[in-house]
């Protein structure tokens, strides 16, 4: 609690990812689970699921779907994505389909 006796936004938020299986000799697919529970007592869930197809050696794709319950009234309830890897780069995409205002994308770089 904040001096000005706010309470400070708190949260808890319990994830699961399966590994990647394998579908064919150069695609796999993985899912996820989320659970999050707010201090008001609101449960938002969320799942989705990746496709990932690897080419040759350090050459990777993917493409992501997802479902949640939204937080805020402008979000909307599924999301999409595309990540791509070569070698110790990555690039991932994400859209964020928002009531009114179109939507947000979302791009990182990571470097391993």
């Amino acid at each position: 609690e904040e001096a000005s006796g706010t309470q400070l936004p708190s949260r808890l938020a319990l994830g699961f990812g399966t590994a990647p299986r394998l579908v064919s000799r150069y695609v796999d697919v993985a899912a996820n689970a989320g659970l999050v529970v707010r201090r008001d007592g609101e449960v938002l869930p969320s799942g989705g699921a990746e496709l990932i197809a690897t080419p040759i050696e350090g050459i990777v794709f993917a493409a992501r779907v997802g479902a949640r319950r939204p937080e805020l009234q402008a979000q909307r309830p599924f999301t999409t994505g595309a990540g791509f890897t070569f070698d110790r780069l990555t690039i991932d995409y994400a859209w964020d389909d928002m009531r009114g205002s179109g939507g947000a994308h979302r791009i990182s770089l990571r470097v391993r």
